[in-house]
């Protein structure tokens, strides 16, 4: 059996989580993930994460490896890629750790590559000679064309589509039902707006909106990054 933790938080990392419990129970998946790491929840006693215990941060992450478990890279600051480096750069864990995910319900044509630690959910399609990066994280019902080619740390929000022969490149977001054009390039920790259409190149740190989709600012203004006011709200409540 697989001993798997998950490294994130209630949103990517619950859907990780997700897509691997129902693996095991409706596949037979020798799969079962014990827990999670989580470095602002791990602090709190008794802290858990969709019934899971928080059994560590970051930081333990090589200890756990070195004892057998199998590492879900689930972490997604939105639109700050170059966190999500530095968080997995913090792991200190090798690449044959990492476990990839392709939730059985996912069409992955021949031909296709996952870099490890990658992750494809339900409803989703990869078509013929689509790479995609290390620790990548595919939503639901996201569609790939033929021959597209993605860095490692991106994240495909539901519902986006990436046409043929496009190149996506390291720690780059593509929001909710994002559309990227056949051809067009996104730089390196670019960022697609939810419901945005890209027609050529997003150029590296950009942040993209619109239908065509314009440069509006670059990553460096967004806001800080923070737990979401969901997950606020619980910790508030757990420390009353």
């Amino acid at each position: 059996m697989e001993r798997i933790l998950v490294a994130g938080g209630e949103g990517t990392g619950g859907n990780v989580w997700a897509c691997i419990e129902d693996m095991r129970l409706r596949y037979g998946f020798d799969w079962r993930v014990e827990g999670f790491l989580n470095d602002a929840l791990y602090a709190e006693e008794g802290a858990a994460i969709r019934g899971l215990p928080v059994l560590g941060r970051l930081d333990d992450a090589s200890r756990f490896a070195r004892d057998g478990f199998r590492l879900a890279f689930a972490i997604h600051p939105v639109g700050h890629g170059k966190l999500k480096e530095e968080a997995f750069g913090r792991m200190g864990v090798p690449l044959e750790s990492l476990l990839t995910v392709a939730h059985p319900m996912a069409f992955t044509a021949p031909g296709v590559t996952l870099g490890p630690g990658a992750v494809v959910c339900p409803g989703s399609c990869l078509m013929s000679g689509v790479r995609i990066g290390a620790c990548s994280f595919v939503g639901t019902n996201v569609s790939f064309g033929h021959d597209v080619e993605t860095g490692p740390f991106c994240h495909f929000s539901n519902g986006a589509v990436v046409s043929s022969y496009s190149r996506i490149g390291r720690g780059c977001d593509i929001c909710l039902n994002a559309t990227v054009l056949d051809m067009a390039v996104m730089e390196d920790h670019s960022l697609l707006g939810s419901g945005s259409l890209l027609k050529g190149k997003a150029v590296e740190g950009g942040v993209y909106v619109g239908s065509p989709a314009k440069a509006v600012k670059s990553v460096d203004e967004l806001p800080e990054y923070r737990l979401n006011p969901f997950e606020e709200a619980k910790r508030r409540s757990r420390s009353r």
